[in-house]
């Protein structure tokens, strides 16, 4: 299946899938602009890839009220940008069969990564991928934030 999009902002590339799916971006020959919280995995990706095909911009996607000044700075920097792979989550155990274990911050903080940051992340940049005459995307993984009993 082809892959139509030229450039892709990657949020949540400093391991795992993200890393991995910029980098096979990258080897396809689409341009890739990596974010993330660690800087240090953020310039690895760079140095292993080349500055031609990749860029690096740190930022931690759970600090809602700054979303929509770093939209405006990837867009107006890349005003290219065809897709956007939101990427970032995380998920911890938590046994609710021991209710006095949980730490409903924790809990607070998984939803606020891996949902309501997309959702803020959706309404900033969508406005910008409308104003292209090319085919944009959005692409999500997530956690899947999920609760097993057992």
């Amino acid at each position: 299946m082809p892959f139509n999009y030229n450039k892709v902002l990657v949020l949540g590339a400093t391991s795992g899938i993200g890393w991995a799916l910029a980098s096979k971006l990258v080897q396809n020959g689409t341009s890739v602009i990596v974010t993330g919280r660690r800087q240090e995995k953020l310039d690895e990706f760079v140095s292993q890839h080349g500055k031609e095909k990749a860029e690096a911009v740190q930022f931690d996607i759970t600090q809602l009220d700054k979303i929509p000044e770093f939209v405006k700075d990837i867009m107006e920097s890349h005003p290219d940008i065809d897709s956007i792979f939101l990427n970032s989550g995380i998920q911890r155990g938590f046994d609710f069969s021991k209710p006095e274990s949980i730490d409903l911050s924790s809990v607070s903080e998984e939803m606020n990564t891996n949902y309501i940051s997309y959702i803020h992340l959706v309404t900033a940049f969508t406005p910008y991928l409308q104003k292209q005459s090319k085919q944009t995307s959005f692409i999500f993984t997530t956690s899947g934030l999920a609760l097993v009993s057992d």
